[in-house]
């Protein structure tokens, strides 16, 4: 199932950064403000490409009930489907898993 195969892609990033930071030497690592910028920019860009069909659909608790808001548009999910997703967390890990985020280490 498609939630089967989300929580597997997430539990494998998730386990790859705990083991690699726990590797490394690494207490604490938290995303740059600017990469979570980006995130939520690529974000709304694919969401918007959707807008059309929402706002034609049927007020519902999936579209906002059609009202737009901050907290509405920082809950937006990724895109596509797992398995892109899956590739996408896999091209981070790939390059090291060090774009975009501080990395603290141990003293």
């Amino acid at each position: 199932s498609n939630f089967v195969h989300f929580i597997t892609e997430a539990t494998t990033h998730v386990a790859w950064i705990v083991s690699t930071s726990l590797d490394d030497g690494i207490v604490a690592i938290e995303p740059e403000p600017e990469a979570e910028d980006e995130w939520l920019h690529f974000l709304w860009a694919k969401a918007a490409e959707g807008g059309n069909y929402m706002a034609t659909c049927t007020p519902s608790y999936f579209n906002g009930e059609q009202t737009m808001s901050e907290q509405l548009a920082r809950s937006v999910v990724y895109p596509g489907n797992v398995s892109r997703y899956g590739e996408h967390l896999a091209s981070w890990r790939a390059d090291g898993g060090r774009k975009g985020v501080v990395r603290t280490e141990a003293t």
